[in-house]
């Protein structure tokens, strides 16, 4: 996995982009299997993900909860658009344990131009 490059644009938008040793298929795949997020989204060590659902088409819900066995957090969500294996557009809502306001998700998944493996910004 590669480094992580966070930077904001205006007051509104924040960008993250990663770089991993893989093709962008399979990090689509990784960012909408239930069972493979599960494995990479946790946070701090002694976390987990026991609820992950991600229905995987437009107009399908997310649901995370996390647990560190004494307490946890959640969000809920939409997906808006797919174009698979490329692009993912969701609302998302945190509840910690209050909701925050909708934050709009726009991932992709470009091929990474001058090495092996892609990028997700």
């Amino acid at each position: 996995m590669g480094t992580m490059d966070l930077k904001t644009e205006g007051d509104r938008f924040v960008v993250v982009s990663r770089y991993f040793a893989a093709p962008p298929a399979e990090v689509y795949r990784a960012h909408m299997e239930p069972e493979l997020v599960q494995q990479w989204m946790l946070g701090p060590e002694g976390w987990t993900m026991p609820v992950c659902i991600n229905e995987g088409k437009v107009g399908g819900r997310i649901r995370y909860e996390w647990s560190n066995g004494e307490g946890g957090f959640y969000l809920t969500g939409e997906i808006l658009e797919l174009e698979p294996p490329h692009r993912i557009v969701h609302v998302e809502r945190m509840f910690l344990p209050d909701p925050t306001p909708d934050n709009h998700i726009e991932t992709t998944f470009p091929p990474r131009a001058k090495a092996p493996g892609w990028s997700c910004a």
